[in-house]
């Protein structure tokens, strides 16, 4: 089209934009926009050192050397692992949890060196502008029990440098948890818990508790997050009970556990009116 400067390309394969950095480009059919002065539009998989996004509407800009990218449906992480390969070499395996509902843009490497001929250890670097989640509603998650409306982690804006080469340590992502009403909504960093490879977290209640199902009980210890589900481990108060567990199993209704030790005080006289109970391995 010689009147808007842009031409329609199809049958375009996976490209690279960086050999260095491992950035590629993988477009939906195989379509790209080119426009003038090499920018280029496209929708699909843009793999840019230990990150990939999919997404569309994405725009490389080549004097800034950026591709922006205002609908990212998900974006995935890959990190080390302790497993190595036939050479030695630490083997990459995918984070279980993915982000979603992402706008941002990619930095491939610093405008004036897209040659790649320096190493710059800040790039590639990949901004998020505003806020998106991570969800736990997959199948594999305690049997998808865990609603996306409800339950899920909301990311704030972030930037995440060295995406080619990052340590799996420097996974962090601040934000606010909501637990369909599980607990009151907090605030919390999202990291890599390396056992189940997914992101997670662990908080630690204030010594006086945090309140259950819009204060029903009363639960006092760790809470942890990740692919496992949530899970308590410390107390539960409830009426005059207290159950002590390393592993209480919170679901949206319900919680389960294995209580090591169980005690109910007596209450009398009522209303209601309850005996003196003790128990150990209760099945709670």
């Amino acid at each position: 089209n010689v009147d808007s400067m842009y031409m329609q390309l199809n049958g375009v394969g996976g490209f690279k934009m960086s050999d260095s950095l491992r950035v590629l480009i993988f477009p939906t059919n195989g379509e790209v926009l080119m426009r003038k002065n090499r920018d280029f539009d496209f929708s699909g998989v843009v793999v840019a050192g230990r990150l990939e996004f999919f997404g569309r509407d994405f725009k490389f800009e080549y004097d800034s050397f950026l591709i922006r990218m205002p609908t990212i449906d998900s974006m995935r992480i890959n990190v080390e692992t302790q497993d190595v390969d036939e050479y030695g070499r630490p083997m990459m395996k995918r984070v279980r949890t993915v982000i979603e509902q992402i706008n941002g843009k990619l930095e491939i490497d610093k405008w004036n060196n897209k040659s790649g001929k320096r190493p710059i250890k800040r790039w590639p670097v990949f901004t998020s502008y505003e806020k998106s989640y991570a969800f736990y509603d997959k199948p594999e998650v305690q049997g998808g029990v865990y609603d996306r409306k409800e339950f899920y982690f909301e990311l704030g804006p972030f930037e995440f440098d060295s995406i080619d080469n990052f340590q799996n340590s420097s996974i962090g992502f601040k934000g606010k948890f909501a637990s369909a009403g599980i607990f009151e909504e907090f605030d919390e960093t999202l990291v890599l818990n390396e056992e189940n490879l997914s992101l997670g977290f662990v908080h630690e209640t204030p010594p006086e508790g945090m309140p259950n199902y819009g204060g029903k009980g009363q639960f006092t210890g760790n809470i942890h997050l990740s692919h496992d589900g949530l899970i308590g481990e410390g107390y539960i108060d409830y009426i005059t009970s207290t159950a002590e567990s390393e592993q209480f199993l919170y679901l949206p209704k319900t919680t389960t556990a294995i209580a090591q030790n169980f005690v109910i005080e007596e209450q009398y006289p009522g209303p209601p009116e309850y005996p003196a109970v003790t128990g150990h391995g209760v099945n709670w």
